[in-house]
């Protein structure tokens, strides 16, 4: 079942100044590209033909290049471990507040990977336009949103979507794959931010259209570059969908790039209110440093992936899931890989291509949670906003209780929410079948009666 939150003012906070949002733009052409990770795979749905993309992400990377430290061993007591990984919790923490080191920059070169949903025979004459592009959540692949796209490809409103793009983050899936070495110990997620829309000003194709792209994307020129930044598209009509971090990375660069997207969709996005009483801040603070121990802490490595299908399925916390969704993680979250045991033997394993490591780095959140808040105010009323977020009892409010009420109407014009009242914070993965509907429902309401195509 669903319900709504009930419309309430929003509660003024002292004046609060983001940092600046650093260009969106690609380094110059890498001396080397790298290959996918990953076998070509056999289609998965019947009327959308799937391939998978790279881009280079973003030039100039927030902070410097702190070095990856050592990990606690699995051969340590439990207590030693427990200490030594609550001590590289407070160090993320403490540098992400740390101002030379979060304002400093690199300039590794770093990749994203993309998945592409193209509508089978596509042509201009043909096209809607209509473009959707999912944004993950900490710690999940590209391919997470499938059994979502499963059910959106077989309902009424398929025939209205041209095109679907899946991203992923740098230090994710088949991106953190190729990206292992070059990655730091320290990650801002205004990059996740600036690398999406990179994707979006400098390599998305101008139009939707059934035809083969490379690999390897090509940049657009320089002037239409330019046009998407001051009028957006010509020939796409964009629907943003971002899960908590993705949501939250989506909200910042709508707000900075505010011609880019038709609509944004908020999927219970991590951020929050920029003043909260010490009690409030105490609360979110042990929350993120129990997501952040949590991750340090977990397995990575598995005999195969049929084995590690066993385990999380008799795991409480996943219980809940979507059993789509948890074979749908098991399948792209891990890859199959060898390790060489101290004997020297080699044996084949299955492994998570998100290094737990990585994954509590982005735990660390940093202060784009606040900015994004601050920032939706004043984002473009033109943007439909939507809201879908958790109603299960406990989920968490990223704040005060009611501070999910007050979120969700933050800009209360063109704006409306969803509560999936049997999710949590992982509203795909435990409320898959409404999550599903509510977006079917979206786009019944706002794009059924589209009657522009795009021209060549």
């Amino acid at each position: 079942m669903t319900s709504t939150h009930p419309l309430v003012p929003l509660k003024p906070w002292k004046p609060f100044l983001g940092r600046p949002l650093l260009p969106a733009r690609p380094p110059s052409d890498p001396a080397t590209y790298p290959s996918l990770p990953s076998s070509i795979r056999k289609q998965p749905f019947s009327t959308f033909t799937l391939s998978t993309h790279i881009i280079p992400a973003v030039h100039l990377r927030r902070g410097p290049r702190l070095p990856i430290p050592k990990l606690p061993s699995d051969d340590l007591s439990k207590d030693e471990k427990t200490y030594l990984t609550e001590k590289l919790s407070e160090g993320f923490q403490r540098n992400m507040q740390d101002p030379i080191i979060k304002n400093d920059k690199h300039e590794n070169v770093l990749w994203n990977v993309l998945n592409r949903y193209v509508k089978k025979g596509l042509t201009s004459s043909e096209s809607t336009g209509i473009t959707l592009f999912f944004a993950h959540a900490n710690g999940f692949p590209k391919e997470i949103w499938e059994p979502i796209l499963a059910r959106i490809f077989e309902s009424p409103v398929s025939g209205m979507i041209d095109e679907v793009w899946a991203w992923e983050s740098v230090q994710h899936g088949d991106a953190g794959l190729i990206n292992a070495a070059a990655l730091t110990s320290f990650f801002d997620w205004s990059d996740n931010t600036r690398d999406i829309f990179n994707f979006l000003l400098h390599f998305l194709p101008s139009m939707p259209c059934d035809k083969t792209l490379p690999v390897h994307l090509a940049r657009v020129s320089k002037e239409e570059s330019q046009q998407r930044v001051q009028r957006g598209f010509q020939s796409r009509t964009l629907i943003l969908i971002g899960h908590s971090f993705g949501g939250t990375s989506l909200a910042l660069g709508a707000y900075h790039y505010p011609k880019i997207p038709s609509s944004i969709i908020l999927v219970d996005p991590t951020m929050m209110r920029p003043e909260y009483s010490d009690a409030v801040t105490e609360i979110v603070g042990k929350w993120g440093l129990k997501a952040i121990n949590n991750a340090l802490r977990r397995k990575d490595t598995w005999k195969s992936k049929e084995e590690a299908l066993i385990e999380f399925s008799s795991s409480p916390y996943y219980a809940t899931w979507d059993r789509d969704m948890l074979k749908t993680y098991i399948e792209f979250a891990l890859y199959d890989t060898t390790v060489t045991t101290p004997t020297g033997e080699t044996k084949p394993v299955a492994r998570l291509k998100l290094a737990p490591f990585h994954e509590a780095l982005v735990f660390a959140g940093g202060d784009v949670p606040l900015e994004a808040f601050a920032c939706l105010p004043d984002l473009d009323e033109r943007i439909r906003l939507h809201w879908i977020v958790s109603g299960a009892k406990g989920a968490p409010e990223f704040g005060a209780p009611g501070a999910q009420q007050e979120r969700v109407w933050v800009r209360p014009k063109n704006s409306s929410n969803t509560r999936i009242n049997r999710a949590g914070h992982l509203v795909p993965q435990e409320g898959a079948p409404e999550f599903a509907q509510d977006l079917i429902q979206f786009l019944q309401r706002h794009y059924s009666n589209r009657t522009i195509r795009a021209s060549l």
